[in-house]
């Protein structure tokens, strides 16, 4: 496996090939065969659509309940064919790097790094043999291929790109089978009709995930007198090797970083939950952390400043039109 050139952005990504019912979705974790022959450490990247990916899908209103494996391996193999199809503008397949796990002779410290390989025909193999029970299970292996790749190789690299615009790719694709009619607004008042049979014109907002991803994103950054950013040190969670500590210490670690990827895969339920594990980020820091440490510090400003005003609807009645409300008025500012 050869090293890329830099450069095609995701933007340029159209997708020719089989399509697919309908499918989308994200999770999991998983281990990709996309090598070059240089590492990034930290190459984590968060997945980001842009308006200009093009996705082949066809339309199917089956939201993926009561699947049996064997419907998981329809949809899934519709998915995976999606995937190793796309092609950039220039028509250049991106799968290529994908598709088989890179040589263990070449490639020795792909292998210390990366401790759980899987490859795209490893995927396809698990499909055949019927080994996903759902979709998300599925998903969580596409995951897992796309940011091994990431991992190991040079942040914003081609290959780098191509598994950030293939992770995209099989998410959305799965998240369209999953969620096919799903509504784009939230209903402030919750009511059908207003009492005589009439459909009452309701008010609409914006998606509720929207809002929690805004309103998290506001949060992160907020930046001190000095203009250094308060969140970083809640973004990921501490090293379990350097802070063994922590891991005992608190019963359930949480950084924003997995909240943003709960917003993503759509896991709560109602915005009291959102609020309850961003409330749950800072309690663990204040308490692992000493008084009036800088941490402590940057964790009450956090909280006190910028999430306790926003948190203060939940004992209302109407927390999502008061959520909107105060996303409303945070925005302003």
């Amino acid at each position: 496996m050869l090293k890329r050139e830099l450069g095609v952005a995701a933007s340029d990504v159209v997708l020719d090939g089989p399509r697919a019912k309908r499918s989308r979705n994200v999770s999991g974790e998983s281990g990709g065969s996309g090598v070059s022959a240089v590492k990034d450490k930290d190459g984590d990247g968060d997945v980001e659509m842009k308006d200009d990916v093009v996705v082949g899908g066809g339309g199917d209103d089956n939201g993926g309940s009561g699947m049996t494996k064997e419907d998981v391996r329809e949809k899934g193999v519709e998915v995976w064919q999606i995937v190793k199809g796309a092609v950039n503008k220039e028509n250049r397949t991106l799968s290529t790097d994908f598709l088989r796990l890179p040589s263990k002779r070449q490639y020795p410290d792909y292998y210390t790094l990366i401790k759980r390989p899987i490859a795209l025909e490893d995927i396809h193999a698990n499909l055949d043999k019927l080994k996903y029970p759902t979709l998300e299970a599925l998903r969580a292996d596409f995951e897992v291929c796309f940011k091994n790749a990431k991992k190991y190789n040079v942040r914003e690299s081609q290959i780098w790109r191509d598994a950030k615009t293939l992770q995209k790719i099989a998410t959305k694709e799965i998240d369209k089978i999953l969620h096919p009619n799903e509504d784009e607004h939230v209903d402030v008042d919750g009511s059908d009709d207003d009492g005589d049979g009439t459909s009452k014109k309701k008010k609409k907002l914006p998606n509720m995930t929207r809002l929690m991803k805004s309103r998290l994103q506001k949060l992160v950054g907020r930046k001190d007198d000095d203009g250094r950013q308060l969140s970083n040190v809640f973004m990921d969670l501490p090293s379990k090797k350097k802070w063994p500590l922590y891991y005992k210490t608190i019963k359930r670690p949480i950084c924003i970083e997995d909240i943003f990827k709960r917003i993503k895969r759509k896991e709560y339920e109602t915005v009291a939950d959102f609020m309850a594990e961003v409330e749950l980020v800072f309690a663990n820091a204040l308490q692992f952390n000493d008084d009036h440490s800088p941490i402590w510090e940057d964790a009450v400003l956090l909280r006190v400043r910028t999430f306790l005003p926003f948190s203060s609807h939940s004992s209302h009645p109407h927390l999502i039109s008061n959520f909107y409300q105060s996303h409303r008025t945070t925005s302003a500012n």
